[in-house]
C-alpha cells in the first residue's frame, strides 16, 4: 500500500502549483522564458495582429524531443508486449477449473504460469506437475487485483521511463505481490508451489 501511495503522490505532485522552486532572492521570472498569457493573444488576435510563436530554448527542444522519443519506444514495446499476451491467449485451451476465473492452458513449456484480470495461463506440463499450488497461488493473486496493480505501476514506468526510481518501484512492487500471495496460501499447497518454482 505504501508503494501505491507513493505512486498516487507522484501523479497529484505535478498539480500542486504554490511550490516555488527558485532559489532565495532570485525571481522566478528571471528562471524561465516569458509566455505571452491567454488574455494577451486575445487582444492580438482581436486586433487582426499576427501572433508570433513563442521561440523554446534549444535545451527544452531537445529535451522535449528525447522525452518523446523514450515515450514512443516504450509504449511500443507494452503493446508488443500486450498483443503477444493475447496471442497466447488466442491459442489456449479453456479448461474446466471449479473457480471463478478462466484457466487457459498452452503447449509453450517456456512460458512460466501467470495470473492477467480475470485469466490463469498455465502450460499443460506445469498442470500436470503442480497444478493445484500453481493455480492457488495465481488465484490469489488475482483476488487482490494485483495485475490492476502492476497495470498503473508499469504506466507510471513508462511515463517516467527516465527515472530509474519508476522502475525499481515497479519490481519491488512484484516482489511485495509475490510475498502477499504466499502468506494467503495454505501451508502444504504453497510448499509444493516453492518446490516446483526451485
Amino acid at each position: 500500500k505504501i508503494i501505491l501511495g507513493c505512486y498516487g503522490l507522484a501523479l497529484l505532485f505535478p498539480l500542486v502549483s504554490d511550490i516555488e522552486f527558485a532559489p532565495s532572492g532570485v525571481p522566478v521570472s528571471d528562471m524561465a522564458f516569458e509566455l505571452p498569457t491567454y488574455s494577451e493573444y486575445s487582444e492580438l488576435l482581436s486586433a487582426g495582429e499576427v501572433v508570433p510563436l513563442p521561440e523554446l530554448p534549444l535545451w527544452i527542444v531537445a529535451a522535449i524531443s528525447v522525452y518523446a522519443a523514450g515515450l514512443v519506444f516504450f509504449v511500443i514495446r507494452e503493446m508488443v508486449i500486450l498483443i503477444r499476451m493475447f496471442r497466447l491467449f488466442s491459442r489456449c485451451e479453456t479448461a474446466s477449473y471449479d473457480s471463478r476465473w478462466k484457466l487457459l492452458v498452452h503447449d509453450c513449456d517456456d512460458v512460466a504460469p501467470f495470473s492477467w484480470a480475470d485469466r490463469i495461463v498455465i502450460s499443460r506440463k506445469d498442470l500436470t506437475d503442480g497444478g493445484e499450488a500453481i493455480i492457488a497461488h495465481e488465484s490469489a493473486h488475482l483476488e487482490r487485483f494485483h495485475s490492476v496493480d502492476l497495470l498503473l505501476a508499469e504506466i507510471v514506468a513508462v511515463l517516467t521511463w527516465y527515472n530509474p526510481a519508476s522502475w525499481l518501484m515497479r519490481d519491488e512492487l512484484c516482489t511485495v505481490h509475490e510475498y502477499e500471495t504466499d502468506d494467503a496460501v495454505p501451508p502444504p499447497i504453497a510448499c509444493r508451489y516453492l518446490q516446483g518454482i526451485v
